[in-house]
């Protein structure tokens, strides 16, 4: 609205996308920032990223087909599924009690129920 005209907004949100476009995955560079590559859940301050060793990561991924497989022998995840631990620094929170947790018998509750 233009004062109490109602008037219709030009270019507004246009982007130049050519969903014709063919793109090749192969020539795509792709960072993957694994669990392990990530801050510290409790970081009071912004963590700059390794632009480099996440593109390097990407060697590390596993296919559907290979987790299957791993999952199927029993095998263990890999070390870069595990998440960062919290450093212990940042502020705590008291979680708040989950209100719905008795209607779901998988879920465990903070107060040990």
């Amino acid at each position: 609205m233009v004062g109490d005209k109602v008037v219709e907004p030009k270019g507004v949100n246009r982007r130049e996308i050519d969903p014709s476009r063919k793109v090749d995955p192969a020539k795509q560079r792709i960072a993957y920032y694994p669990a392990n590559m990530m801050p510290p859940p409790d970081t009071p301050v912004p963590v700059p990223v390794d632009r480099k060793a996440a593109m390097a990561a990407g060697a590390l991924l596993e296919t559907p087909e290979e987790a299957k497989a791993r999952v199927a022998a029993g095998g263990a995840p890999p070390d870069h599924y595990t998440p960062t631990p919290p450093l212990g620094a940042g502020p705590t929170k008291k979680l708040a009690e989950n209100p719905y947790a008795a209607d779901f018998k998988d879920v465990k509750t903070t107060s040990g129920d």
